[in-house]
This record gives C-alpha cells, sequence and structure tokens, in this order.
C-alpha cells in the first residue's frame, strides 16, 4: 500500500495503510513504554499468539516507512515502543532479543524459551531495525542492527550445506526450498543495507547451491523438506 501511493499519489492506498496499523496496534500488547507485536500461528499452547523477533520486525519496518512517508508523530511513537521491546532479555516475562555468552546477538523466533536461532526471522527483525534507523537516526536501532549483522557475518556458514538447502534454524537440521530462497534473498538485501559485498558473495553460493541440489534431485519428485 505504502509503495502503490507512492508510485500513483492516490490516497485510498495511504488510508488503507493507515487502517492496517491501526488494526496492528490493536492486537499488540504492552504498555505505555514497551509494545509487543504478537505472532498468530495454529501452534500449541500458542493460540493467542506470542511475541517473537520475526512479526516485530516486519510491523517495526511497516510503521517506520510510513512514519518516513507521512511524518506522523504518532508512528514515530509506536516505533520508539517497538524498539524498545528490542532491548528484553531472556530473564523479562516477554523477550526475543539475546546475547550469547560469546556476546554475539540473536533475534528469535519461537517461544518456550527456545535459542534456536532461526535464520529468516533474525533477519526480519534487522530489517525492520534498519528502517527506523533509516526513519529517525536512532543510535540504539543503529548498534542493534550492527550487532544482528555481525553476527550473520560470523555464523552464516553454520547455516549451509554446499550443494544442499540450507537450514532454517541452528535448532534442528531442517531444511525446505521455500526458506532457501528466502534466505538468498535477505542476504541480497543485507549487502544492499549494509554495503558489504560478502552478503552478496554469499547469497550467489547458496544460489549455486540450490542449482546443485535440484540438478541432484531432478526427477524423483523431492521437492525440500518443511
Amino acid at each position: 500500500r505504502l509503495d502503490s501511493y507512492k508510485l500513483t499519489g492516490k490516497a485510498v492506498h495511504l488510508r488503507q495503510a493507515r487502517k492496517y496499523l491501526d488494526r496492528l496496534e490493536e492486537l499488540s500488547e504492552g504498555g505505555r513504554k514497551r509494545r509487543w507485536q504478537p505472532h498468530y500461528y495454529d501452534y500449541r499452547r500458542f493460540d493467542g499468539g506470542w511475541v517473537n523477533a520475526n512479526s516485530h520486525g516486519l510491523v517495526l519496518s511497516f510503521v517506520s516507512r510510513f512514519y518516513r512517508l507521512t511524518g506522523n508523530e504518532k508512528r514515530l511513537a509506536e516505533g520508539e515502543r517497538l524498539l524498545a521491546a528490542y532491548l528484553q532479555r531472556p530473564d523479562d516475562q516477554r523477550w526475543f532479543s539475546e546475547t550469547t555468552k560469546r556476546g554475539y546477538l540473536w533475534f528469535e523466533h519461537w517461544p518456550d524459551g527456545r535459542h534456536s536461532h532461526t535464520l529468516n526471522a533474525h533477519l526480519n527483525a534487522m530489517f525492520g531495525l534498519y528502517d527506523f534507523w533509516h526513519a529517525t537516526g536512532s543510535p540504539v536501532a543503529e548498534q542493534l542492527f550492527l550487532g544482528g549483522a555481525k553476527t550473520v557475518r560470523d555464523k552464516l556458514d553454520r547455516f549451509r550445506q554446499p550443494g544442499e538447502l540450507s537450514y532454517y534454524s541452528l535448532g534442528h537440521d531442517r531444511s525446505s526450498l521455500h526458506y532457501h530462497e528466502t534466505h538468498i534473498d535477505q542476504l541480497r538485501i543485507l549487502s544492499r543495507m549494509t554495503g558489504d559485498k560478502w552478503f552478496e558473495r554469499q547469497a550467489n553460493r547458496w544460489q549455486r547451491d540450490e542449482v546443485a541440489w535440484k540438478a541432484k534431485n531432478r526427477g524423483n519428485g523431492v521437492k525440500g523438506r518443511r
């Protein structure tokens, strides 16, 4: 909707985007200082949704881009509350950010205290930080974004299987074509955000892994595990 508004100038797109933002605010949890955006998914014990990095980062991107486009102070305040939730740690009631003993910053997806390091969720959380940093110049968002980027740079190879599909997370050995292609797209985006061509080279490397995997599995009906 925001892109459509920028392309066409038609106010209907901006009005619809505003409705989406208002509904997301209704679905959110938290108080005046912090806001958490629950993730709704048919998952046992979490019928009401859970707080996680993936949905949180996507909503922060949306709020930040709306603010950058319109200058709406209400959306700026929402973004500041969403950003504050990144500072919660695993000993808090709600959290999705953690720093490992070796100093690596991870943004987590799954509940139940599992530190599974899900790659697409970590990256989506970073994209939200980037958009807020880009819209406001926030040094906190900058620091968190760059910390997340260093984690990806140093730990990315643990997700790779040469000639195979990448791991969905480090918590298990599952992989799928959908998430492998998602990772490639995200790495290309991260390369543009950081100006670091290393991420682009890794995306190209993973693209070659996909080609090799498809060639090896051609004709046997294998589509990738989910």
